[in-house]
């Protein structure tokens, strides 16, 4: 009897030994967009897997950050696991870590190297305003549509419309034109969506930025008063083979200018700034009816370039599910 239970503890240890997932442990720096380190913040490591015909198991290690801004953390993992810091001042900070080597045999595996230092920047909560959002996604059903082709059509950013004649609108924030030049099916196509401005001075800077994890706050808290290009031109063709031009980087994202005005010596006088989630560029081209997708925060306020958000004051009202915005 006494052999037979003991058999059963070494198959269960031996079936627990050899599905256990490799081992991790990785110590997280918190440290301000100052590099100073950040003592008393929540950091953790998260994981998360599916094992094969089961239901998702999840775990995780957290705790506070030392007076150097460390906390170090353990788990079990798959190739990748999130990790994050957070504390009350500052925007949380969340990204995915891919692990890369496996030492050990079955049963005693862990990742290399062995608890490696990972550092999280946190920006701090400064100045959230009440902005104009607007999430003009792909899924949204009002995304404007284009109420011409070949030629540039205004859109005003605060009416939420096209200009007159084609909507409400009244000052020509943004100009865009789509020319689709060939149009056969989803896969074979050749079109050229430009974006300009009217003002001299108004247009538009890239600024880059994983989207695979971050800071809640994506961009910086104010935008630049120089660097911005009054066009951008977008070409998009593929054929059934291949896209031959126009894919969208996933970590795209603008700062943009708009009713720039100037004084007799081409000083800027007044100005309104703001910042596009994502990318910009055209929806639905290949119907008869396209439409223009890009997310938007404008600062209402002449010359005050702050971006930060507080989703709480948007000062459109009554938007959708769809057309709300959520973060800063």
């Amino acid at each position: 009897m006494k052999l037979h239970y003991f058999i059963g503890l070494v198959i269960v240890f031996i079936n627990t030994t050899v599905l256990a997932l490799p081992s991790v442990e990785m110590t997280i720096k918190v440290t301000g967009e100052n590099g100073q380190p950040i003592e008393g913040a929540t950091a953790g490591l998260s994981f998360s897997y599916t094992p094969s015909g089961g239901s998702p198991i999840s775990s995780s290690d957290r705790g506070l950050t030392d007076s150097k801004g460390m906390f170090t953390g353990s788990g079990e993992s798959i190739q990748t696991f999130n990790y994050w810091a957070t504390k009350e001042g500052y925007y949380t900070t969340f990204k995915e870590f891919r692990l890369r080597k496996i030492t050990g045999m079955v049963g005693f595996r862990r990742w290399e190297p062995w608890n490696q230092t990972i550092e999280v920047v946190l920006k701090k909560i400064k100045n959230p305003i009440a902005m104009y959002a607007y999430n003009m996604d792909q899924l949204t059903k009002t995304l404007p549509e284009l109420p011409v082709l070949d030629r540039f059509v205004g859109y005003d950013l605060i009416a939420r419309d096209w200009v007159v004649p084609h909507g409400l609108g009244t000052h020509r924030d943004f100009l865009f034109k789509l020319e689709r030049h060939a149009i056969k099916d989803y896969k074979n196509y050749n079109i050229t969506f430009t974006v300009a401005f009217e003002n001299e001075g108004d247009g538009l800077q890239s600024y880059y930025v994983p989207v695979r994890g971050g800071s809640q706050l994506r961009m910086p808290h104010h935008a630049p008063t120089t660097g911005y290009e009054s066009k951008l031109v977008i070409n998009k063709a593929s054929t059934s083979s291949e896209i031959l031009s126009g894919k969208s980087r996933e970590d795209q994202n603008y700062f943009f200018r708009v009713r720039t005005e100037r004084d007799e010596n081409g000083n800027i006088t007044s100005a309104l700034y703001g910042k596009i989630h994502g990318s910009i560029g055209p929806a639905g081209f290949l119907d008869a009816k396209s439409k223009v997708r890009f997310n938007y925060y404008l600062n209402p306020t002449p010359n005050d370039t702050n971006i930060e958000f507080d989703p709480e004051k948007n000062l459109f009202k009554n938007l959708s599910v769809n057309e709300q915005v959520s973060t800063p």
